[in-house]
């Protein structure tokens, strides 16, 4: 199995292939796009910087690929992105690229003369960041879950997240594209039952909630033999159900600044228990945070203000901000995030997760979040729910802990709570 370093290595691969690369909708035709002409479109077309829509059309990914291999930099946002958002960011962020220009930075192995991809990140542990990748790093992601979980040419997959999220470009598109399956460009995550009737692919990677409603409305086609869960934690409701419709359902834990993979699934039994991708090299620390070095780590940070890199790392390694344990078995078990535990002025600890999980069941809601208030736990929760059973909810749940860390405050607020793209509470912009 090779280990590709760059996308030119990559790309060169495909001079004499000619078995499908893509496959996608034109009105309503299939096209087949071969490894050969996508190879010979990619290089013969103009490279510069750029701000690229990421949908799922071929020419984008044309024009991602020829950018990247002409030494140019490009910025990757939601295809349906307002367009003076987009002006916005392209003034913003054109004026800096390429990186390599930028006093001071260090992108990498000089020897590799691409250009890197920008990524937003979802925002999880804070306000939304530019992630800058070095196609080594991406095509060591893909080399690690590959080594884990292969495709090969006998499969379709299915391409549906988005592109503009690690994720979706990793596992929904260069995985097939290097190791051989056929990508079956999809027409995103509002269509992907349509889709998987059209395509009949045979792996799919998807985040929760799409599992679900294909669960939900029995639209899983008979082809479908793998299912790729990521970005989130799926319901032991969900993986039940997979199992019994006998797809082999596996999980993966990694990050926007490690270009996606760090660790996946390798007993089918117990897919929530994840072993390390080759290449990463995972510990705990004493506080239960995993860090990582790995060869698919991002170069830095961006600094939109002067183009430099910040990649802030510790004794050389990368703190994810999430927690976990690894069990005698070697297996990653990934139990929170430590932006959800609150540190209490006498030095106890509050697990935002288990507090809100119990909410949660108690109201039927999850419109509610715990914050720090004054040095004690508070519930913000949304105005629409009734305030005695709220407070009839949180007295039961102080019953449990000790007055330090009981919840001191109920504040209700207006409207839903905001949440990332995956669903999670923003609880960094509730806190301020």
């Amino acid at each position: 199995m090779t280990k590709y370093t760059s996308f030119r290595e990559l790309t060169d691969s495909w001079k004499n292939r000619t078995d499908s690369a893509l496959i996608y909708t034109a009105g309503d035709d299939k096209v087949i796009l071969t490894f050969h002409n996508l190879y010979t479109q990619i290089h013969s077309a103009q490279s510069v910087c750029e701000v690229i829509r990421a949908d799922h059309s071929p020419q984008t990914i044309v024009r991602i690929f020829a950018d990247v291999i002409g030494g140019n930099d490009v910025l990757l946002i939601d295809e349906s992105t307002p367009e003076n958002v987009e002006t916005q960011i392209r003034e913003a962020f054109l004026p800096l690229l390429p990186l390599r220009k930028q006093p001071g930075n260090d992108t990498g192995d000089d020897r590799n003369e691409e250009g890197h991809i920008l990524f937003f990140t979802s925002g999880t542990t804070d306000s939304s960041k530019t992630v800058v990748l070095s196609t080594r790093a991406l095509l060591a992601s893909t080399w690690g879950g590959q080594s884990m979980l292969a495709c090969s040419k006998r499969d379709i997959l299915l391409s549906v997240l988005p592109l503009y999220h690690v994720f979706g470009f990793v596992c929904g598109l260069l995985w097939g594209l290097c190791y051989g399956a056929r990508v079956a460009l999809g027409r995103g995550p509002l269509h992907v039952i349509d889709d998987c009737r059209y395509f009949h692919p045979t792996i799919l990677p998807v985040v929760p909630t799409i599992a679900e409603e294909l669960l939900r409305l029995d639209a899983l086609n008979r082809e479908l033999r793998i299912i790729l869960i990521g970005a989130a934690v799926p319901t032991q409701e969900t993986l039940r159900a997979l199992q019994i419709r006998g797809i082999q359902t596996y999980t993966g834990y990694g990050l926007t600044e490690t270009a996606s993979g760090l660790a996946i699934t390798r007993d089918l039994s117990a897919p929530l228990s994840l072993y390390i991708c080759p290449g990463a090299d995972l510990k705990i620390g004493p506080d239960g945070e995993i860090t990582v070095k790995t060869d698919a780590l991002m170069e830095g940070y961006l600094d939109p203000a002067d183009g430099s890199l910040n990649l802030p790392l510790q004794d050389g390694r990368f703190h994810t901000g999430d927690l976990g344990r690894i069990d005698e078995r070697g297996a990653l078990r990934i139990t929170g995030r430590k932006k959800d535990m609150l540190m209490l002025p006498d030095g106890n600890k509050v697990f935002c997760p288990e507090y809100e999980a119990y909410l949660s069941e108690e109201l039927g809601s999850d419109e509610l979040c715990v914050i720090l208030d004054n040095g004690r736990p508070a519930l913000l929760y949304s105005s629409r729910l009734a305030r005695p059973l709220v407070e009839k909810a949180v007295t039961g749940l102080n019953r449990h802990y000790p007055r330090s860390r009981q919840i001191a405050k109920l504040i209700p607020r207006e409207g839903l709570l905001p949440r990332t793209a995956t669903g999670k509470i923003m609880r960094w912009v509730l806190q301020r």
